[in-house]
């Protein structure tokens, strides 16, 4: 094959080879000794007819559908041409994979490539479906295959008087969109006329044209592309140059910065020296300070703590003491308590307000005894809070050995030292008014014991004194209406009231029995007495049961609490 032979290769699109002489010569001087056509299309469009036709004989059987790729060649107008007919695809459902590969496999038939793809489309069919099932198999042989190819139409007896033209500005956007593919590229032939041999010489004559145009664009673009390349190469060669100088001169700009550079880092060692110096100077006298503020504080901790332990000690003893105190006032009061038990049994016809008394008696030793319980209870508390204080101060050790190696929050624990202090201070504050309670609450119980130790004198007087109902009686009225005396003075008081109110309810019974005879006619003897002795007897039990029910309705004494 000469040099100005254009080649197709499968999905590979158009080798060109040629020179700008023979670009020059004419299309005559250029016309092809061999031509390859492949021809697709869909079933029944006529390829093998067509084949037959460029051939000028019945090379293809058309009778029944072809399913394999099929070569044929043969001389046509001085030429050597290879024609190779395909499988035709179907337009209503989805071609075989059999048959796309035999699509596929037609271009390697006619080594090294095809010069034309016939794209053989019947006259008067249905474009849009044929558009779309073209466009499907055409993509099977590469993206350059619409450059190569011609559309074809055949049965071209049935235009009848109606010119190509006029069919192609009817046919639609489906046929323009085909002719467009195919660079407006087109031919027709008549299968029912073969011996016009001209209808097969102008498609000849219309491959190599588009052979010969492809090969003059594939120059022009070769050349372009020189031209390009050429420029790039200018452009890429005034770059490097460009990016030389700017070498150059980044290269003595670094260099005056290195030198910059060393001299600042000079200074900048040298001003590190001296400041690393006095760094070390403030670290020393830092040191010294936080040492110093160190045993100060730990004197300062020591001091105060040997001092809370001091007053813990004086509390607790006190609280001791206090204690004692309190044993030995129970210890009194109980044996108070028997002495009245004893005088209890001699006053037990008298004695119903004694009794209640003494009851009013071991109720205030047993409230003694939880007030000294709750005393314990508060020295309890009280060394408790001793222990929270030690190991608070344990605790601010750990801290100020945490201080030692930290170095660094030395103000902001001062402050909180201080605050503790503050605290200390408050809850010294606040124990110094619990013992100032204490000793009200003892002072008010020394109150409570005097009056208590002269109410008993004064019902033992009385005791002493008998049933007699002198005028040294003090009036109960006046009595209850000074201030300080308890109420359980009253109590004895109106006890007493009952103790002259039951004899005189029985004189008052004997007169009223003697009324009672005297208003009967009945003259005098032992029955109208005895009659008024029961009578006194009964107004005194009333009067009695009054003064214990009034008794059972007042409350219980306080005794001053």
């Amino acid at each position: 094959m000469d040099k100005s032979t254009t080649v197709l290769h499968p999905g590979a699109g158009v080798q060109a080879a040629g020179t700008e002489e023979g670009r020059a010569v004419s299309h005559e001087a250029q016309r092809l000794s061999e031509l390859r056509i492949v021809l697709l299309g869909e079933r029944v469009a006529g390829k093998s007819s067509a084949g037959n036709t460029i051939l000028g004989r019945k090379e293809f059987v058309s009778c029944r559908g072809t399913e394999q790729s099929v070569r044929r060649q043969g001389e046509v107008a001085g030429r050597q041409v290879t024609v190779v007919d395909t499988p035709g695809w179907f337009t209503l459902k989805e071609t075989p994979a059999q048959i796309k590969q035999e699509i596929v496999r037609s271009t390697s038939l006619c080594p090294p490539g095809p010069h034309a793809i016939l794209l053989v489309n019947p006259v008067r069919v249905d474009y849009e479906r044929h558009r779309t099932s073209a466009k499907e198999h055409l993509e099977l042989l590469g993206e350059t295959a619409w450059r190569h190819t011609l559309l074809l139409f055949t049965c071209g007896d049935r235009l009848g008087d109606t010119a190509l033209e006029q069919h192609i500005q009817t046919g639609g956007q489906d046929l323009q969109w085909l002719l467009q593919k195919c660079g407006n590229r087109y031919h027709v032939l008549n299968n029912q006329n073969r011996q016009d041999s001209t209808q097969v010489t102008e498609l000849l004559e219309k491959i190599e044209q588009m052979r010969w145009e492809e090969e003059e664009s594939t120059a022009d673009e070769i050349d372009l592309s020189c031209k390009e390349e050429r420029e790039r190469g200018e452009e890429r060669q005034n770059h490097d140059e460009r990016l030389r100088e700017r070498e150059e001169e980044w290269k003595d700009k670094r260099r005056d910065e290195k030198l910059k550079m060393k001299e600042t880092q000079e200074e900048k060692e040298e001003v590190l020296g001296e400041e690393e110096e006095k760094l070390e100077t403030m670290q020393l006298r830092e040191e010294e300070w936080k040492d110093k503020r160190r045993e100060e504080k730990q004197e300062i901790k020591e001091a105060e703590l040997k001092a809370e332990e001091g007053a813990l000690r004086e509390e607790e003893a006190e609280l001791e003491e206090e204690g004692v105190e309190l044993k030995a006032e129970e210890g009194v009061l109980r044996e108070e308590g028997a002495e009245l038990e004893e005088e209890e049994a001699g006053l037990e016809e008298e004695g119903v307000g004694v009794k209640a008394e003494e009851g009013v008696l071991r109720e205030e030793g047993a409230e003694l005894e939880g007030e000294e319980a709750e005393l314990k209870g508060e020295g309890a508390w009280l060394k408790a809070e001793e222990g929270v204080l030690r190991e608070e101060g344990a605790e601010l050790e750990e801290e100020e050995a945490g201080l030692e190696e930290e170095g660094v929050g030395v103000k902001a624990e001062e402050g909180a030292l201080r605050e503790e202090g503050a605290e200390l201070e408050e809850e010294e504050a606040e124990m110094n008014e619990e013992e100032e309670a204490l000793r009200e609450k003892g002072a008010e119980l020394e109150e409570e014991e005097v009056e208590t130790k002269q109410w008993r004198e004064e019902v033992l007087a009385e005791e002493r004194d008998g049933h007699n109902h002198s005028t040294d009686q003090w009036d109960p009225l006046s009595r209850s209406q000074e201030p300080g005396v308890p109420r359980a003075v009253e109590r004895a008081e109106r006890c007493r009231e009952q103790r002259w109110a039951t004899p005189a309810a029985v004189a008052l019974g004997a007169g009223v029995g003697a009324a009672l005879a005297g208003i009967a006619g009945a003259p005098g003897g032992l029955w109208p007495a005895a009659l008024g002795s029961l009578l006194g007897a009964a107004l005194g039990a009333l009067a009695g049961l009054g003064c214990a029910v009034r008794r059972a309705r007042q409350p219980e004494p306080c005794w001053g609490r």
